[in-house]
């Protein structure tokens, strides 16, 4: 799996809280942070990139998810937000999306 071929534990997978998920929560073990994760795949890029479907509302429903993890984890660390964009066969991992709010 792409994520644990680069220095990360996956944590959980498919989190839900009421109507709000993040596709997989890791630990980023090369900088000590809890990582929330949005995956989004596509086919091909004909309708552009896959993380043009990550609005602000989602990355605010990722919070939630968040907040609620690390409360019940309690975990002594930072943590951050990600995006894994899948196109075809090509990934791409975009760190610290807080540029999307």
């Amino acid at each position: 799996m792409f994520l644990v071929k680069n220095s990360y534990t996956i944590l959980d997978k498919n989190l839900r809280l009421k109507t709000s998920e993040v596709d997989i929560i890791a630990l980023d073990t090369q900088y000590h942070e809890v990582v929330f994760f949005e995956v989004k795949r596509r086919k091909t890029a004909f309708f552009g990139s896959p993380t043009l479907a990550v609005s602000p509302q989602k990355i605010k429903s990722m919070h939630k998810v968040a907040r609620a993890f690390l409360k019940k984890h309690r975990y002594p660390c930072d943590y951050r937000f990600d995006i894994i964009s899948i196109v075809g066969t090509n990934i791409e991992h975009f760190k610290n999306i807080t540029w999307l709010t």
